[in-house]
């Protein structure tokens, strides 16, 4: 017959397979909603002009390329704008320090 600490011990080994269990439901949830609201789509309009903003812009993810028209209305999923609002926001403080490090050339002379 089992003694109280073997039922204890039982217990317990129990209560933490359970937690763990629902951790990794949990984790396993929130990787779902991650994909899903990754792949949901977003509706936008990129500028276009005659000059820097002619031409299609060009975005890699997970082995998929997608080629995105300027000018017009385009559905494209929301993990694809962020590479691309990711990309915009390092061009902008790219810039900065390009304007940054011209103007200290300038001071040095």
């Amino acid at each position: 017959m089992a003694t109280n600490e073997e039922k204890q011990t039982t217990l317990d080994t129990e209560v933490d397979e359970s937690k763990e269990v629902a951790k990794a439901k949990a984790k396993a949830e929130a990787k779902a909603e991650a994909k899903a609201k990754a792949e949901e789509l977003v509706e936008t309009v990129f500028m276009k002009d005659n000059d820097k903003y002619k031409d299609d812009i060009i975005v890699g993810l997970n082995g998929v390329v997608y080629r995105i028209k300027r000018g017009v209305k385009v559905k494209v999923p929301r993990a694809v704008m962020d590479i691309i609002d990711q990309s915009n926001e390092l061009n902008g403080k790219a810039a900065d320090m390009q304007d940054s490090a011209s103007t200290e050339a300038n001071f040095a002379k």
